[in-house]
């Protein structure tokens, strides 16, 4: 029997709930809150806890029940207990290590930096590109940093805070994605009289970026990572460079940036 217009929009619509509660509920191997602070194309926690409403409501009279979402949580957190940083060395001043948590990662970039060298990792959750920052920061104090980020958790904001306020760094520069005064309103209004306040600035722009570059007494630095400034649980690369030419470079890019913001 051949359906209706009506027949087939309403199947269709069926479809789309059912798959993305699918999506939903395999999203649940991740915390929400996790999920919802990640940004990049993802929904968030309420928009996720939505659709698990609706899909559960999609899915009622059909014989096999998809598990309570907390279920899921509860089963699956047991496999995300080992998260990790996977590094190889080599001889070409390209060191590579091994960390399997943000403590460790500082450990095993503990050495004395050098100019020419840098650091490649690859991180599968703990570490995120500020663990990178901290690193520099346990050599040298730095007069000035500049951070390119599309997103920016609260807690990342208060970090910042407490390095200017003991004085581990001395200016910042923070250039955010065009959502981040939206999106993330709290941040922006805690962040923009932070850094003003020791001489720095707030660029809002299309950005997808994600650097830090600044500089101390001892040396030079650029970090380049797939990472935004905040904790997430998925797989990213980051490469931490001791190069005067490398934060010239960028320095001078980020420098030629106008922001959507008008002050």
């Amino acid at each position: 029997m051949k359906k209706e217009p009506e027949e087939i929009a309403e199947d269709v619509k069926k479809d789309k709930e059912e798959t993305e509660y699918d999506n939903a509920m395999m999203a649940a191997e991740f915390d929400l809150e996790e999920i919802g602070s990640i940004g990049e194309g993802e929904k968030t926690a309420e928009e996720i806890e939505e659709i698990i409403e609706q899909g559960e409501k999609a899915k009622k009279g059909k014989e096999e029940e998809k598990p309570e979402v907390e279920m899921i949580e509860v089963k699956r957190s047991k496999k995300r207990k080992r998260k990790h940083v996977t590094c190889y060395e080599r001889h070409n001043i390209n060191i590579y290590r091994k960390a399997y948590s943000e403590t460790q990662l500082l450990d095993v970039l503990g050495k004395e930096f050098k100019e020419g060298e840098s650091y490649h990792c690859i991180s599968g959750g703990d570490v995120d590109v500020l663990s990178y920052l901290k690193c520099v920061l346990r050599q040298q104090d730095l007069e000035y940093c500049l951070l390119s980020t599309w997103c920016m958790a609260m807690d990342d904001v208060l970090q910042l805070e407490e390095w200017l306020q003991a004085g581990k760094i001395k200016k910042i520069d923070a250039y955010v994605g065009e959502i981040f005064t939206g999106t993330y309103g709290g941040e922006y209004a805690k962040l923009k009289p932070l850094l003003k306040e020791y001489g720095g600035k707030v660029v809002i722009f299309r950005n997808h970026s994600k650097i830090i570059a600044g500089y101390g007494k001892k040396f030079y630095f650029a970090v380049e990572s797939s990472a935004n400034i905040n904790t997430n649980p998925r797989t990213e690369n980051s490469c931490l460079n001791i190069s005067k030419g490398l934060y010239e470079f960028y320095k001078g890019f980020y420098d030629g940036i106008i922001s959507f913001a008008k002050d």
